[in-house]
């Protein structure tokens, strides 16, 4: 092939197998590609885009005609030196582990060179987002990013590692944890890593220059450990998601040009952080990230910024505090405990030995030995050693970090930001594992995360639009099977549950469905579509002295799980109703947002099945006894859980039973039509993924999701 692109048919083996390659951009050193590649999770198969460069030196390599990849003749020796070069430079990308750069999969050596995987961001980069955002971005917007590449930049240097081809291009902007789109550093493919003593470990990358983001020195190769040549980048990029232009050459630049160019309207602060960053001589120019970001400042009409008020008994109680208040407050305890010792050491100084000891003890007492600095924050709460250990919190940067602390570190709990509240899975400050988080405007995402980015099941709910998503994430995007003709919400589905379904992963529950979005109670082995569980009844009580032993767990972990939950009553015809309602309000523990009460009233397919007609119509003043006391407890009129036989026997023609909403049991395809009838149990042996036991009963509210809520929110607990 002319251009020496894979041929179409490639397919690469790895951990997955990848195919369908197409070229997006190549470079001097090899080819990038977007390919595809199907795997499983759980039983979802599902296909995502990857990202796969090729090592492919065009000055040195040619492509066979089987596609495989070989030196040129008489370019063997640059071949080899370089692959085993670039060999070792896929396996210290792949050791990267940081939110702001790509994430390195596997490399796979195979058809004569070698292959790295990465995450496929999509093609929107920071030119592209500058361009749809009015051409320019305002300084907040702007200083955002910054900040995130500063400190994608700064995790780089710490590992001895220059990027040295930082600009718009290589910068693409991904959804993060907080919905908004996040800077995540790309192409490395000029990049050097060096020792400790400065000198570089290969001789791949540096040669290549940008004009307008390469500093003057990069014109001539760098040798040595720079940061500042990434800095200079960094400067650049800010000027140009500022002001929409690219700037000057390097040896055409000068300060002048760059402070008449920028907005009028930017801090003072952020335009001498860039003319720092890009000083045309290397000597005078910002020489740490950690400087550039000292420059760096917040604009003045952004000074305040709401805290958690680490002394206040409210627990997200916001105080206004300046940029240097975090770092104050161990500070401010410092300068308050030094000047109570001053006034008790002169005081009691001529208590000779006994007075040294009194105000040893007098310091151990004073000193908040609970406030402590942690890494990058302001820590208070317990510690043992120097470190967090136990109930505390951290504040950093702009987040709080609350929960149990082990060793330094929180592995669950809660994080707060101006933006959203997290409670779930932490890993190195970053949401990780299973969590909630509630946005400020309203949506929630109840699922899996791996690193900030949403991964695995989850449910996204938007109250306020009446929609949702509910798949399988992955690198934070829903990943939605082709074919599906329905969405999340159009329909509910619910199960009913006790101790008989054992112990249930109400994280990981969802329901094959056909592309229509119909359920029919069978968990293929590798469905294409899925459901959510929307609500759930649980069982409370039975009688006038029988709790259900997985009760508390699993009205619990359907509230967590963002699922709609109500707690039911099995009726005794051997009790008082008042004996078995004061039994069902001492265990339920209902809460505002849960279903309204629900009475189990069945004579057929249950355990009352030996009782007679007659008995069964005689015991019936005992359900009413205990609707009437349940109405009168909560406030809200119960529902009434029977099947089909029952209610037409005994239910249907007696008035005081035909004020209740129904949940009727009705096993078949056509639901039944009654009055007041809202949810339908239509299969009793249903197979529910998270739930071992194939006889889970499943159910389906005769509506939508939203008018779901809608009722619960009329009909249910206040």
């Amino acid at each position: 092939m002319a251009d020496n692109f894979l041929f179409p048919d490639f397919t690469l083996h790895g951990e997955l197998t990848y195919f369908d390659f197409k070229p997006l951009n190549r470079g001097g050193y090899g080819i990038t590609y977007v390919a595809k590649a199907t795997y499983t999770v759980g039983r979802i198969k599902l296909t995502s885009s990857f990202a796969v460069k090729e090592f492919f030196p065009k000055t040195f390599a040619t492509r066979n005609a089987d596609g495989s990849v070989a030196a040129l003749q008489g370019k063997e020796q640059d071949f080899r030196e370089c692959y085993e070069e670039f060999l070792r430079e896929c396996e210290m990308l792949r050791g990267l582990n940081h939110p702001g750069i790509v994430p390195v999969n596997e490399f796979i050596e195979t058809n004569g060179t070698i292959y790295y995987v990465m995450s496929y961001l999509g093609d929107m980069n920071l030119t592209r987002y500058v361009s749809e955002h009015g051409g320019h971005l305002g300084e907040e917007e702007a200083r955002r990013i910054m900040d995130k590449l500063i400190d994608s930049v700064g995790y780089l240097h710490g590992l001895q590692l220059n990027h040295l081809d930082i600009k718009p291009d290589n910068v693409m902007m991904e959804y993060d944890c907080t919905g908004y789109k996040h800077p995540v550093l790309i192409d490395f493919g000029v990049s050097k890593h060096f020792h400790a003593n400065g000198k570089q470990t290969s001789r791949l990358g540096g040669k290549g220059v940008t004009d307008g983001f390469s500093p003057l020195e990069q014109y001539a190769g760098i040798t040595t450990f720079s940061p500042k040549a990434d800095i200079y980048a960094l400067g650049a990029t800010y000027f140009y998601m500022l002001t929409g232009m690219l700037p000057l050459k390097a040896n055409e630049l000068n300060e002048d040009w760059i402070r008449t160019n920028l907005p009028t309207d930017i801090s003072q602060e952020t335009a001498d952080a860039i003319c720092h960053a890009m000083k045309r001589d290397y000597i005078h120019r910002t020489a740490r990230v950690a400087d550039f970001f000292k420059k760096h400042v917040v604009p003045p009409h952004r000074k305040t910024q709401p805290i958690i008020n680490p002394t206040s008994t409210k627990e997200y109680e916001l105080v206004e505090v300046n940029d240097e208040g975090l770092k104050s407050i161990i500070e401010e305890q410092t300068v308050k405990h030094k000047s109570i010792l001053n006034k008790v050491w002169f005081k009691y100084l001529f208590l000779g030995v006994l007075a040294v000891t009194g105000i040893a003890f007098l310091i151990y007492s004073l000193t908040d030995r609970n406030t402590i600095e942690w890494k990058g924050g302001v820590y208070k709460g317990n510690v043992e050693n120097g470190v967090p250990q136990g109930e505390g919190k951290l504040r950093r940067n702009d987040m709080t970090y609350t929960g149990q602390w082990t060793n330094g570190e929180l592995t669950k709990g809660r994080i707060v930001s101006s933006r959203f509240v997290y409670e779930g899975g932490i890993q190195d400050f970053m949401l990780h594992g299973y969590g909630v988080c509630w946005y400020n405007d309203g949506h929630t995402y109840h699922g899996y995360w791996y690193k900030d980015k949403k991964e695995g099941l989850g449910l996204i709910n938007y109250p306020d639009e009446n929609k949702m998503t509910f798949s399988f994430f992955s690198s934070g995007i829903s990943q939605i099977p082709d074919g599906q003709d329905f969405q999340p919400g159009d329909m509910a589905y619910g199960i009913d549950v006790s101790r008989h379904q054992g112990n249930i992963k109400w994280q990981d529950l969802y329901m094959s469905s056909n592309q229509y979005g119909g359920v029919n109670g069978v968990l293929d082995a590798s469905p294409n579509y899925i459901q959510p569980v929307l609500f759930a009844f649980v069982k409370a009580t039975e009688g006038s002295d029988i709790s259900d032993a997985k009760f508390k767990e699993n009205f619990s972990e359907a509230k967590r799980c963002g699922i709609l939950r109500g707690a039911y009553h099995f009726l005794s015809l051997r009790t008082s109703g008042k004996s078995q309602a004061r039994n069902f309000i001492e265990h339920a523990n209902l809460e505002s947002g849960d279903f309204p009460p629900v009475l189990d009233l069945e004579k057929y397919e249950s355990a009352q099945v030996t009782t007679t007609d007659e008995e069964f119509a005689n015991g019936l003043p005992i359900a009413k006894e205990w609707l009437a006391e349940i109405e009168s407890h909560y406030g809200v009129k119960p529902m009434i859980y029977t099947n089909l036989l029952t209610y037409n026997t005994f239910l249907k023609s007696d008035d005081d039973f035909s004020k209740y909403y129904y949940w009727i049991a009705a096993p078949g395809k056509t639901p039944p039509s009654i009055d007041h009838c809202i949810i339908w149990q239509f299969h009793h042996h249903g197979q529910v993924a998270g739930i071992n036991d194939n006889y889970t009963d499943i159910n389906k509210y005769l509506g939508s999701y939203s008018e779901l809520k809608e009722f619960v929110k009329r009909e249910g607990i206040k």
